[in-house]
């Protein structure tokens, strides 16, 4: 069973190398996005391995606008147009890694076919989900730059009125990363392509990557495969925008966890070379 894992990166190659390495196996194809800011000569080293590819079309990537969308996208696209027997896609980022053997995630993958694994959250008397909602209903300039633009944003929503959502079009979201099949996908590029008036709702909010993706599989008729668990351990215990930075004193909790992969490490290898000599080995 081939699985194409996507890796979203734009800095620290020694810790790349490191994930690309822990993901070799016969049944691995690793497409790496760089980020256009990034320069991608600093990660040579990982050039010419085995099953390994870097995306052609790069984007700039700004934390929060849908440029981070648009990533996944062209990655997305570069993995279908590769025209191989892939049966899952793996959206990962350079400051993943996995926290069980590899053989046992594709066996579980396995178990579970025509699956997609994202985190969401549809309760809409959510908090999250309605501070969601807000962040689309105003402009957010992330993706632009230009001096004065958070002034100039602070004008626009104050002289336009919030923009409405689809009505047929229910918001759902959380985590970005997710583990998906294939034919969830190729519904993804063909969603983008056939109803841009919903994409563009997305294009000028904030976050979008955490509720674009989930939103579109969905509102969709393949709804039926979401599995509400994105098998990644993530914590969110400090209740800061991004996850707490893992060390070796939460290795107890992921390893009593049934998640395959953790986030977020740093670029110290200790923990990594923990994981490598007493996890995966």
């Amino acid at each position: 069973m081939q699985v194409a894992h996507i890796i979203l990166a734009h800095k620290s190659p020694e810790q790349l190398r490191q994930l690309v390495k822990s993901l070799y196996h016969k049944d691995s194809y690793i497409y790496i996005h760089i980020d256009l800011k990034s320069d991608i000569s600093d990660f040579d080293t990982i050039k010419g391995c085995s099953n390994v590819y870097f995306v052609k079309k790069r984007v700039s990537v700004h934390w929060g606008g849908f440029s981070q969308v648009r990533a996944v996208l062209n990655s997305m696209s570069e993995v279908i147009e590769a025209d191989k027997p892939f049966l899952y896609v793996n959206l990962l980022s350079g400051q993943d890694y996995p926290v069980k053997k590899l053989k046992d995630f594709y066996k579980y993958l396995s178990d579970h076919p025509r699956s997609a694994f994202m985190e969401y959250i549809d309760d809409t008397n959510s908090i999250w989900l309605k501070e969601a909602h807000n962040r689309l209903s105003q402009y957010h300039f992330t993706d632009l730059m230009f001096p004065g633009k958070y002034k100039i944003q602070k004008i626009v929503n104050a002289i336009l009125p919030k923009r409405n959502e689809h009505s047929n079009f229910q918001i759902v979201g959380r985590s970005q990363w997710f583990t998906i099949d294939i034919d969830s996908v190729r519904y993804i590029l063909n969603f983008v392509k056939r109803e841009k008036d919903i994409v563009a709702k997305f294009k000028f909010s904030w976050g979008a990557d955490e509720l674009f993706f989930q939103s579109i599989l969905y509102n969709s008729p393949l709804k039926s495969r979401l599995i509400n668990n994105n098998l990644r351990y993530i914590d969110w215990s400090e209740g800061s925008a991004s996850p707490k930075t893992l060390t070796l004193s939460d290795l107890k909790k992921i390893k009593l966890s049934d998640c395959f992969f953790a986030r977020k490490f740093d670029d110290k290898p200790e923990v990594l070379n923990y994981i490598d000599q007493n996890i995966l080995c």
